[in-house]
């Protein structure tokens, strides 16, 4: 019979104790929703209290701040684990409810902010310049600002909906500079400069002329070269093909200049000669009788 009776109540403990350990784990899950909900109640009252701004971007608020406001207690238990809760809570706000969003992190774990700057490199030559227009990204993993100027900047302008694709597009050096900064204020910088030159060199001095035949061509004779001036400048002299006219034969020739610059712009010019079909004639004409 008392072994019937221990064999009836390890039954019945086999039965009751998962039904019990479950009550006690879904009664400790409900105090931790409602330690939870606490946390979150305690972060609205801070925006009501501090200028939280606007941004769509999560944001966060850590537990030590709320304490310090005197908006919860100074430990709080985890009632799942008997562990103090730390962590903190995110939020944004959402402009369609005209309200902050705000969720709970046990464990807030926030990676360090990164920031790129990325565009086409084959656009750039090996003298370092480019040609034509580049666009450029800005990749980072958090909220990114962004400048781009002329010279040395300080990162302000906010991308908007993702929209990071910038484009240089202005001659000389652009400076580019992004921003980004993590929940925790941890930031990270990164610039970069392009050298853009869109506008070939130009060759002054390349008007058509007319010679006798048999005269001397001096085809550098009137001619240069200028660049613009915020552009790469020269890459060297300039080349004429051919470099010589021959002048026995009458007859219209074609000579052609080539000249570029550091950026790779080619300026190609042809200039005629005309090569007149007869020669002067110097006729000497005696008056009177000399003899």
């Amino acid at each position: 019979e008392v072994i019937g009776i221990l064999v009836m109540l390890a039954a019945i403990a086999l039965i009751t104790t998962p039904i019990i350990d479950a009550i006690i784990s879904n009664s400790r899950q409900a105090a931790y929703d409602r330690t939870v909900d606490s946390i979150i109640e305690a972060a609205k009252n801070y925006s009501t209290l501090e200028d939280l701004g606007e941004s769509t971007e999560e944001k966060i608020l850590f537990l030590s701040t709320l304490k310090e406001y005197g908006l919860l207690e100074q430990a709080i238990i985890n009632p799942v684990n008997d562990q103090e809760m730390n962590g903190c809570v995110w939020y944004k706000w959402n402009p369609e409810f005209n309200q902050y969003d705000f969720e709970y992190d046990n464990t807030c774990d926030i990676t360090d902010p990164t920031i790129n700057i990325t565009y086409n490199e084959q656009l750039i030559n090996s003298k370092g310049w480019a040609k034509e227009n580049i666009g450029v990204t800005f990749v980072g993993n958090g909220e990114i600002r962004y400048c781009i100027s002329n010279e040395e900047c300080e990162p302000t302008e906010l991308i908007q909906n993702n929209s990071n694709t910038k484009f240089v597009v202005n001659e000389g050096t652009t400076y580019l500079c992004g921003y980004t900064e993590n929940p925790l204020g941890k930031s990270e910088t990164l610039c970069k400069s392009i050298k853009l030159d869109k506008t070939p060199p130009v060759i002054n001095g390349v008007e058509p002329i007319t010679v006798d035949r048999f005269a001397e061509v001096d085809l550098n004779k009137g001619i240069t070269i200028s660049d613009n001036p915020s552009g790469s400048g020269l890459a060297g002299a300039y080349t004429v093909e051919p470099n010589t006219v021959d002048t026995s034969t009458a007859g219209t020739k074609t000579v052609t200049y080539t000249v570029s610059d550091n950026a790779d712009n080619v300026t190609t010019v042809n200039r005629t000669i005309t090569v007149q079909s007869e020669p002067p004639v110097v006729e000497f004409t005696v008056q009177g009788n000399p003899f």
